[in-house]
């Protein structure tokens, strides 16, 4: 306003007109870390201020330098003068993402009034380990008694880093296993042959079933382990013993029993059939015929030998006994009975004369 000092009253007058010009800004608050097992989400939240003197709308991005899934919300917001909003970021590492994997997401804030005006943070997800393992397959075989089987398995790190295996096993009394190697280091997703040796004691039973069951920890995770079931059934391994061979003699016609004492030495139930080879004319009788035993079991037999009532003085008969597996045919055992013929006893009866008185 201009007044006239000589008139008071006499003025003019302009009105001017200053608008503030709009100066954006934005923050974001400071960035985090975190760790997450593969295929599971780990949310980060950020609070978004508006630093501007006006109002203003930001656009959210979300950039992973690994690629996994992210995803940010809100991807737009409006915020007043000095106002803040909350940003949640949502990263999920993928399902095959190794143990210790670092993966980095930038989250920016762009002022739409001014997008040269923007904000960054970053977040750090770092994979955390999760065991794993298998061991297949299950075997199933046979051995005599104190002969070693070898089985094979798969051992396998199904975990998502490396690990290092150790391997036990559980068998019954007396039987001896062996696994190797053990323990076993393997990366992630590796696989390893083992082998696991099974003895039977060397006084197994035939038809007993031996039951290994071998399993694999994990030294990152006592819990997580797994097992396979080894299963050998005795061999019977046939065996027979008979003793001991003998020597008499007799008279032509007379009678003479041996007895033998006839072992199952084999691991299992057997029945023997007892055959004889004489001289022509000699007689033989064994008895019982044929014999079952068990394991380690024996009875004795007896032989009977009768040589010819006409045998010559001086004659030697060799009978030849042989008990034979009816199991295994080829599994025998022979005693050699021998019988020298002696001279007969010859009487002479002299009549008896009475004379009269």
């Amino acid at each position: 306003t201009a007044t006239s000092q000589a008139d008071g009253s006499t003025s003019a007058a302009v009105t001017d007109t200053t608008t503030v010009s709009l100066v954006p800004g934005v923050a974001l608050s400071a960035g985090h870390g975190d760790s997450a097992v593969p295929g599971q989400a780990v949310t980060y939240t950020h609070t978004l201020t508006n630093t501007g003197n006006g109002p203003d709308t930001f656009a959210v991005t979300c950039t992973h330098d690994l690629g996994w899934d992210t995803q940010c919300a809100p991807a737009s917001v409006d915020v007043a003068r000095e106002a803040t909003a909350t940003v949640r970021v949502t990263v999920t590492p993928p399902a095959d993402a190794v143990s210790g994997t670092v993966g980095t997401v930038t989250i920016t804030a762009t002022s739409q009034a001014d997008g040269s005006t923007s904000a960054a943070v970053t977040d750090t997800t770092t994979v955390s380990q999760v065991p794993g393992v298998a061991l297949a397959p299950d075997r199933s075989g046979t051995s005599d008694p104190g002969q070693a089987v070898t089985y094979t398995h798969t051992l396998t790190n199904t975990g998502n880093g490396p690990d290092t295996f150790d391997l036990t096993q559980q068998a019954p009394s007396g039987w001896t296993v062996t696994v190797a190697p053990n323990p076993v280091t393997l990366g992630p997703r590796a696989a390893q042959t083992i082998s696991v040796t099974v003895m039977p004691p060397a006084d197994a039973i035939s038809d007993t079933v031996g039951t290994v069951v071998v399993t694999a920890t994990s030294q990152a995770d006592g819990s997580t382990s797994a097992a396979v079931t080894d299963t050998t059934t005795v061999s019977l391994v046939p065996g027979v013993a008979l003793s001991a061979s003998h020597g008499d003699s007799a008279v032509p016609g007379q009678a003479v029993t041996y007895t033998h004492t006839l072992t199952n030495t084999g691991n299992g139930p057997d029945t023997f059939d007892l055959t004889q080879q004489a001289p022509s004319g000699w007689t033989v009788q064994v008895v019982p015929n044929p014999v079952t035993l068990g394991p380690r079991a024996a009875q004795t037999i007896s032989v009977t030998v009768t040589p010819p009532s006409d045998a010559i003085s001086g004659t030697v008969g060799t009978v030849t006994i042989t008990a034979t597996s009816q199991a295994d045919g080829a599994v025998f055992a022979t005693v050699r009975d021998t019988l020298t013929v002696t001279g007969a006893v010859h009487r002479i009866y002299l009549p008896v004369v009475l004379r009269g008185r």
